[in-house]
């Protein structure tokens, strides 16, 4: 992880599904490439979302994304660029911020996330359950399945893919999932009861039973560090689910045959180790995260 100090990312998003009516028709697809420069420390406080405690000099990077929108007869299009210096985030976009920089103090986001976390209602019996939980899902015979693909080159390195396909519904039906269920809704500060925790998790199996999902590794074969990741899924899902999980108007749609939906993510790093230099645009408005909310604040000092 430390060599991983400096690297170029791309990455690409897609999200595409189908059916009888065109209403119910969505093709979103998002790409950017950027430079990134961090720490090894700052690497595991930002997977661990703390940006309260990030050293604002540990972190600098810079992205340039298009996106693209087609639901039914609308179809959007725009850019966005982000920087990340000493601590601020920097973004612009054509339609966002019509053209205008605008700025956000991560620090001061990270402390006020870090308030309003207090009170998930997690505790320690939990996370150790769920981590007992999720060593034994490995084991499970038939939930992973791995296999090497055709490499990739980066940078002149031949790069290889490892898919891990991962039986949806057999995860879901497992005991061992609802441990891990229970810590993900009450990290949003959901309780939720047993019963409901079984609910869930027959509800997420019957929804999931005609879907592929598989996670790609991308491994340098000489310098053996990740240069990427890649999630996908595809499958046949009833309507209201896909529609509600992409933002159209589920609710109300009247499509009753299933949707065909295909998504995918991929993330690459080249350029590894390479120097980054990053400028802070002049100028930006910083943005109003407004006063921190009574109940937090009664919470962190209870």
């Amino acid at each position: 992880m430390r060599k991983l100090s400096s690297f170029t990312q791309d990455f690409s998003i897609s999200l595409k599904t189908t059916g009888s009516t065109a209403a119910n028709a969505i093709d979103f697809k998002a790409d950017g490439k950027g430079p990134v420069a961090l720490t090894s420390d700052a690497i595991g406080q930002l997977l661990g979302g703390n940006f309260g405690s990030l050293p604002v000099a540990q972190l600098v990077a810079q992205n340039t994304l298009s996106a693209s929108l087609s639901t039914g007869s609308v179809n959007t299009a725009g850019t966005l660029e982000i920087r990340i210096v000493n601590g601020v985030l920097y973004y612009q976009g054509d339609k966002v911020t019509n053209g205008e920089w605008r700025s956000i103090d991560l620090k001061t986001m990270g402390q006020r996330r870090t308030i309003r976390s207090l009170g998930s209602g997690m505790n320690i019996l939990q996370l150790a359950q769920a981590a007992l939980a999720l060593r034994r899902l490995e084991a499970t015979s038939g939930l992973i399945k791995a296999a090497r693909i055709a490499d990739l080159t980066i940078d002149n390195q031949p790069i290889a893919q490892i898919v891990y396909t991962v039986n949806l519904p057999l995860l879901f039906k497992s005991p061992d999932i609802e441990p891990l269920l229970r810590v993900v809704l009450q990290s949003g500060g959901n309780k939720v009861s047993n019963d409901q925790l079984k609910q869930i998790s027959a509800n997420l199996a019957s929804t999931f039973q005609n879907a592929t999902f598989s996670i790609t590794r991308l491994i340098g074969t000489t310098d053996k560090l990740s240069h990427g990741i890649g999630v996908d899924l595809s499958g046949k899902f009833a309507a209201k689910g896909v529609l509600a999980l992409a933002g159209g108007g589920a609710p109300n749609t009247t499509e009753t045959a299933p949707l065909d939906l295909t998504a995918h993510f991929l993330v690459t790093l080249s350029s590894v180790g390479s120097p980054v230099s990053v400028s802070a645009p002049a100028n930006a408005k910083p943005f109003d995260l407004g006063p921190l909310e009574p109940t937090a604040v009664a919470t962190a000092g209870s």
